[in-house]
């Protein structure tokens, strides 16, 4: 799996600008989660930045021959403000609105030919300071290869 087309389908789907107007959606891609701590300065709130995390092999005997069912794992950390409350309970809130609107854009969607519906795994605080919040949410979705 590729990150490009989730950042596309994130921007997409944001009716609502969450991430910002049309052409300007703070949604991007990055390497890992220490990737995102180590730019956490000049972020912009609220971004999203999404990572591939890990992938699970499952081989599968069918009348077809070999399936091979590759779990694919990503992760969407958003960074959220934290200034107007630096014991975090504004931006903890503002996180399941993230929430919301990151399982209405991906929540079933088929991401390429072979894969399955993404589905939500659940989510968990990252870190926090007195200016930022960092939530991740983890989706996976299954591309089956014959």
């Amino acid at each position: 799996m590729k990150v490009d087309p989730i950042i596309t389908r994130v921007r997409q789907q944001d009716s609502g600008n969450y991430w910002g107007a049309s052409g300007s959606r703070r949604v991007y891609g990055a390497a890992d989660l220490a990737g995102v701590e180590a730019a956490f300065d000049g972020v912009v709130t609220p971004s999203a930045f999404i990572y591939l995390t890990d992938d699970s092999v499952d081989e599968e005997i069918t009348g077809q021959g070999q399936q091979l069912n590759i779990d694919e794992r990503f992760d969407i950390v958003v960074v959220l403000d934290n200034t107007a409350d630096p014991r975090g309970h504004g931006a903890v809130n503002e996180s399941q609105d993230a929430r919301d609107n990151l399982i209405a854009a991906l929540h079933g969607w088929e991401p390429g030919s072979g894969n399955e519906a993404v589905r939500y795994q659940g989510g968990t605080l990252a870190s926090f300071d007195a200016s930022k919040l960092l939530w991740v949410f983890t989706f996976e979705t299954t591309r089956v290869v014959q």
